[in-house]
């Protein structure tokens, strides 16, 4: 049991300082003007999309063997969930 959590606290860890990075850098090109506010929020969120989905799927699937089928959907679904948010926040 303590693997596990150790598993989950460095998951985490790893990405919040992931997400500080980024967000950290989309301030910059925000301040430069290289990109919107708007623009940087739905990569954010796309991305924490991505995760959740990539993280969640796991438990919702319920497959508890390796199976390179099983992580490559897990994979596939993450992107079509992120991709659908990118696509369905755009407000043009």
């Amino acid at each position: 049991m303590g693997s596990v959590m150790s598993d989950i606290i460095l998951s985490v860890t790893i990405f919040a300082g992931t997400m500080f990075v980024l967000i950290f850098a989309g301030m910059v090109l925000v301040k430069r003007e290289v990109i919107k506010k708007e623009v940087m929020i739905r990569i954010i969120i796309s991305i924490a999309v991505f995760v959740v989905i990539y993280w969640g799927s796991g438990f919702v699937i319920g497959w508890r063997e390796f199976n390179v089928y099983v992580q490559a959907i897990e994979f596939l679904a993450a992107v079509i969930g992120a991709g659908c948010y990118w696509i369905g926040s755009n407000k043009r």
